[in-house]
């Protein structure tokens, strides 16, 4: 894979891009400014994205004046197209462990919320051990595993609720 520097004035977003970026685009900018630019955009010959539409925006909003590019001159565009869309949604098969996640997040300090992700040990910790007080009453309960999400902005509240309750989720929306 080479890696080559584009000016970013060169690139252009795919017009049918299906995925909606604009909540992520403050967070992306921010791990970029952060951490530096260590995934590059994947480009078709034309310099249209395939891949890496957030990261654009992000580069946008940070006034890069250049961006790594990965050239995906070897797909045809139907295999573009697929590749676009795969990789956006394979990340959804995955799955995390709990268990290892804590110890990972026990293991460093960091502060995930100017990234827009709220992660801390506690978020965890309350469903991975019984409270020995409550062990006997827990039985008699039914377990609940639920997860907070902030979405950013209604209409991506709307798209993710559509998509939890098609794919067979209890879902509810609130507004805090």
């Amino acid at each position: 894979m080479i890696v080559y520097e584009y000016d970013l004035s060169e690139i252009r977003p795919y017009k049918n891009n299906p995925r909606r970026n604009k909540s992520a685009v403050d967070a992306v900018a921010r791990s970029i400014k952060r951490f530096g630019f260590k995934q590059p955009i994947v480009i078709a010959p034309d310099k249209t994205i395939v891949c890496g539409h957030a990261r654009y925006l992000a580069a946008l909003k940070l006034k890069l004046a250049t961006i790594p590019c990965v050239l995906a001159d070897d797909l045809t565009d139907d295999e573009r197209k697929a590749y676009r869309i795969l990789d956006n949604k394979l990340h959804e098969l995955s799955s995390w462990d709990d268990e290892l996640l804590e110890q990972e997040l026990e293991s460093f300090e960091f502060d995930f919320e100017p990234f827009g992700v709220d992660l801390s040990v506690d978020d965890f910790s309350q469903y991975l051990e019984p409270d020995d007080e409550n062990e006997e009453d827990d039985k008699s309960v039914p377990r609940s595993f639920q997860l907070v999400v902030d979405c950013g902005d209604e209409e991506t509240q709307n798209d993710l609720y559509e998509r939890l309750t098609r794919e067979g989720f209890k879902a509810r929306m609130c507004n805090v």
